[in-house]
């Protein structure tokens, strides 16, 4: 636990000085949700799809460049030179990094995500089929009608002792479907966690990248766990938070994310530094020319 707590606070040390990280995430975050608001009016399935499309293409583009500055950011030493208003500043050099980044992984990481998406899509479809299968569609029940009723304990109470027998036990398979479904997609995260990092350290290509994430897992599959389990717990915690309703919360909510989101990439690349997997041969300092 020495080896975590000492990893925890040097990520927290090292994001004081270098919060110019946390701003790239902003800027996603909002054309993430610009992209997201065709949703918000249209339900069709092609307008979903183009939707998801570019989504994952932005996600794809942000990650290359973002991951390629968190990179640089836990390469380059400290100066213990300079005040941490001077360290700062000089981080700011850290935009430089971006683009490159973009150029050097965006095939490589949109090629990661697509076996990630379609791993995903095995495990949802999986538990989907068994579930048409085993448990069947739900008779007289519909999403608009689950939505209204969930609004107060009363309302649902009564939704659901108006249901036809059998439906009430139809729902509570489905409910532990969806558990069984988030725990699968949770291990699927876990095994996978350093494919896109291991991409930039070793400059490898995106299968292989999927099997040393793998390697790294069991090579000390406490620490590793411990790393994903927190960030899932603390950003299951600001989702929860963001969701509240009341706009100052939601506020709060959406700092926290940002800041969980930023943080565990950060604190990802810092562990992967300290198990010394980089064979990169370029500049490891930001702002060289």
């Amino acid at each position: 636990m020495k080896y975590i707590n000492q990893l925890f606070n040097d990520t927290l040390e090292l994001l004081k000085l270098n919060m110019v990280l946390i701003q790239p995430f902003i800027l996603f975050f909002i054309a993430f949700g610009l992209t997201l608001t065709p949703l918000s009016s249209s339900y069709n399935l092609r307008n979903t799809l183009i939707v998801l499309v570019c989504v994952s293409l932005i996600m794809v583009v942000f990650n290359s460049g973002w991951y390629n500055m968190i990179y640089k950011c836990v390469k380059t030493p400290i100066n213990d030179n300079l005040s941490k208003a001077e360290q700062a500043m000089h981080s700011l050099k850290l935009f430089k990094e971006f683009l490159p980044g973009v150029a050097l992984y965006f095939y490589k990481f949109l090629g990661g995500t697509v076996i990630y998406i379609a791993l995903l899509g095995i495990i949802i479809t999986g538990v989907f089929s068994a579930g048409i299968e085993q448990v069947g569609i739900p008779i007289g029940v519909s999403w608009e009608e689950f939505s209204e009723a969930a609004k107060t304990h009363e309302d649902m109470k009564n939704y659901l002792e108006a249901l036809a027998p059998g439906t009430y036990y139809q729902l509570a398979m489905w409910n532990f479907l969806l558990i069984i479904a988030i725990g699968l997609a949770y291990i699927l995260n876990f095994l996978t966690m350093f494919w896109a990092p291991v991409i930039i350290f070793k400059e490898t290509s995106f299968v292989r990248a999927y099997f040393e994430s793998f390697k790294l897992i069991f090579k000390h599959p406490l620490r590793t766990f411990i790393i994903s389990l927190s960030y899932a717990l603390c950003l299951s915690f600001a989702f929860i938070v963001f969701f509240f309703p009341f706009i100052l919360v939601q506020f709060i909510g959406l700092i926290l994310i940002i800041f969980t989101v930023t943080y565990f990439n950060l604190l990802i690349f810092k562990y992967l530094e300290k198990q010394k997997i980089d064979n990169n041969s370029r500049a490891d300092s930001i702002g060289q020319d």
